[in-house]
C-alpha cells in the first residue's frame, strides 16, 4: 500500500448545468413517424438499434428512418448532428451496445 494521494476523475464534459427544456409532446401515433435511431458507438448498438427500427416499423408503419452513430460511448451527440435529427425525427431512440 503507498500513501500517495487519490486522483479523482471527473467524467463530464463542458458545463455541469444544462439549460431546462420542456420535453416535446408525445406523438398520437407511429405510423408514417420519421424515427432517429442513435447508435452510442459501443459494440452491437447498430445491431440493437436496426433491429429494434424493424419491430416498430413491422408493428406501426414507420416512415424514413435516420441512424446516427456516436464515435465512442463517453461523447456526447455534436450540435450540428442534434440539428440534423431535430429536423429529420419526429421521434428518437437511443441504444447502448455489448
Amino acid at each position: 500500500m503507498t500513501d500517495s494521494p487519490t486522483q479523482i476523475l471527473d467524467p463530464t464534459v463542458g458545463d455541469a448545468e444544462q439549460p431546462s427544456v420542456p420535453r416535446p409532446p408525445r406523438l398520437e401515433a407511429m405510423a408514417g413517424a420519421r424515427m432517429g435511431l442513435v447508435a452510442n458507438g459501443k459494440t452491437h448498438s447498430e445491431v440493437i438499434l436496426s433491429r429494434i427500427a424493424a419491430n416498430l416499423d413491422a408493428r406501426h408503419g414507420l416512415g424514413k428512418t435516420t441512424t446516427l452513430t456516436k464515435p465512442s460511448p463517453g461523447r456526447p451527440v455534436a450540435g450540428a448532428e442534434l440539428d440534423m435529427l431535430a429536423e429529420h425525427a419526429m421521434a428518437i431512440v437511443a441504444a447502448i451496445g455489448d
